[in-house]
């Protein structure tokens, strides 16, 4: 599978060439990300990720608690 994948990306590579002037810009990519809709957008991921990864099919558990009689 990872030979597959290196043969993929150099096909790729020489598929799609990037042309030298277009260098990524890291200023340009942060005001992208600095909007509202990107920023709710990653956090309801977020969301999503933490509660479908932390919830169990496997183990469970119980909390419960009891009242001592004789300490009333």
């Amino acid at each position: 599978m990872p030979a597959l994948t290196v043969v993929y990306s150099v096909v790729i590579a020489l598929l799609f060439p990037v042309a030298v002037d277009s260098l990524p810009s890291i200023s340009a990519g942060l005001s992208c990300l600095w909007r509202p809709l990107p920023i709710v957008l990653l956090q309801l991921f977020w969301a999503v990720v933490f509660v479908y990864s932390g919830k169990s099919d496997v183990t469970g558990s119980q909390i419960f608690f009891h009242v001592i009689r004789d300490r009333i």
